[in-house]
């Protein structure tokens, strides 16, 4: 007797149910069970027995009806039709820059060829609510599989994006994708400037041309968000984490002699602590540094004040500078 290997032609119609709902977070497309040739009528008694419950029109959670994040999006792409990927926020959402939102984003071909999908956007009691946008300029290249859901690339993403973001969110979702080495900054460059006529793309040409891939090097988020604040304010970027006089210090104009350290509350609320860094100030002023420090509140939401104080000493230590030439 031959061996029988777990091929798609050893299963049996049940098996083959689990093994594509295994892949997909619990859920299976009608279209893909037919493709599988499986049987309508055993498609409709697994209905009949609510072994499948719908989630949308011709997508089915197979054997419960509570679906993760990743089941929802699953879920959504398989309803939208053909040439369907997620996208937008909820693609951003899969590469981990955002967190999910409320709403599933989905993107797909405006090619005549491509037929209409099965479901129009209105959500079941158990699934949640659709968007389907649709370009004429989508190609191959820009979707793949992110944990195992069609998804839009980083770049097409933030392409994307552009069009609803401001500059501080594109900033902010791209500082992700640098940290967590998802995008490579030349091509979403080119992208940026082969995208003309989109809307938004000039936002999205700002926040590449201005972006430093050194800010990766940072080793907290309160770094991470000064240097969008010096970004955002056009404030020259500061060597980050660098020996100063045996000191390490957060930022650094060696040319204009100013640093600037950041304040966390989460490490600065011991005394020793803080008398080490009042120790560590003086001995920067006494070789001839300015040292400004910075709080969290301050570089969260008190931006604007805090970039005009930069200025000023930069502007300052550059003065100075010059008067003592």
């Amino acid at each position: 007797m031959a061996w029988c290997t777990m091929s798609i032609d050893c299963l049996s119609p049940t098996e083959l149910v689990l093994s594509i709902a295994n892949r997909q977070y619990g859920v299976v497309g009608r279209q893909q069970l037919l493709d599988a040739d499986i049987e309508p009528g055993f498609i409709q008694g697994r209905i009949n027995a609510r072994h499948f419950t719908a989630v949308y029109p011709g997508v089915y959670a197979v054997g419960h009806s509570q679906l993760p994040v990743r089941g929802h999006w699953m879920a959504a792409v398989l309803a939208s039709g053909p040439a369907s990927v997620l996208s937008h926020r909820s693609a951003a959402s899969n590469w981990g820059l955002v967190p999910p939102p409320p709403v599933i984003e989905v993107l797909r071909s405006s090619s005549p060829k491509e037929s209409a999908p099965l479901y129009a956007g209105h959500p079941t009691p158990f699934g949640r609510r659709i968007v389907i946008h649709r370009s004429r300029v989508f190609g191959p290249d820009e979707y793949e599989l992110r944990n195992g859901i069609p998804t839009t690339t980083v770049p097409r993403t933030l392409l994307n994006l552009a069009a609803t973001w401001n500059v501080r969110q594109l900033d902010s979702a791209l500082s992700e994708a640098e940290r967590f080495g998802l995008v490579e900054l030349k091509l979403l460059k080119e992208i940026s400037h082969r995208g003309r006529g989109w809307t938004g793309i000039r936002k999205l040409r700002e926040v590449v041309d201005a972006w430093d891939p050194s800010s990766i090097r940072t080793r907290s988020e309160l770094e991470m968000e000064f240097l969008r604040l010096c970004r955002e304010y056009r404030i020259p970027a500061p060597e980050i984490n660098v020996m100063v006089g045996g000191h390490e210090v957060d930022c650094l104009w060696s040319e204009r002699k100013l640093i600037v350290e950041l304040d966390g509350h989460r490490y600065h609320r011991a005394p020793d602590v803080f008398e080490r860094d009042k120790e560590r100030t003086a001995a920067l002023e006494d070789a001839g540094y300015q040292v400004l420090r910075l709080t969290y509140r301050m570089v969260t939401e008190e931006r604007r004040k805090t970039a005009e104080r930069v200025k000023r000493r930069l502007a300052r230590t550059f003065w100075v500078e010059s008067q003592t030439k």
